[in-house]
């Protein structure tokens, strides 16, 4: 996952880099990302975070603090200044909403197939997952309000699968962790 990301940021065109950036790791929609606006991010405090009011989220119900991805928040603290408009994320100086020509051209010239853009959601999820927070804390990230919707979004492959812990014979030689679902 990390080495196609990778891949396809390098074949991307500089305009849509920042975006692919805080869509693989951060778990937000579409939409959450390319109307993303500078009075939503939090640069100063540590690790930083992006703020979405309810009216921003797909229920438009409950609002959702993200917090910040150590590359992406370099990414954005090096995009050109605020004062030049209201969105984060603009093309010679000016808002756009479609970027599928220059992403599907990318993924093209990266060799990935079979790769939405929402994919990148599950990505985020899973990296989340993976790096040990617990599901609770994902979710409220994500804004998966159920246990049935989040688990479509964590991906286990044959990676995870080979991390498997065993029980053993003697007990001191393994601690029982119960981690509740």
């Amino acid at each position: 996952m990390d080495e196609e990301f990778e891949r396809l940021l390098k074949a991307a065109p500089e305009h849509i880099k920042p975006i692919l950036i805080v869509a693989f790791y951060e778990p937000m929609r579409f939409e959450e990302i390319i109307l993303l606006k500078w009075n939503e991010l939090d640069l100063k405090s540590e690790p930083g975070f992006i703020r979405l009011t309810a009216n921003r989220t797909k229920g438009k119900k409950s609002g959702r603090v993200i917090p910040i991805h150590p590359r992406v928040k370099e990414t954005l603290c090096g995009l050109p200044s605020r004062f030049k408009g209201e969105r984060v994320f603009q093309k010679r100086g000016k808002s756009f909403y479609d970027f599928r020509k220059s992403f599907n051209q990318a993924k093209m010239d990266a060799g990935i197939e079979d790769f939405l853009f929402h994919d990148f959601r599950h990505c985020a999820v899973t990296n989340l997952r993976r790096a040990g927070n617990d599901i609770a804390t994902i979710m409220k990230i994500s804004g998966h309000k159920t246990l049935i919707m989040f688990q479509r979004y964590n991906l286990v492959d044959e990676k995870d699968i080979s991390k498997v812990v065993w029980k053993t014979e003697s007990p001191e030689e393994n601690q029982t962790q119960i981690i509740p679902l």
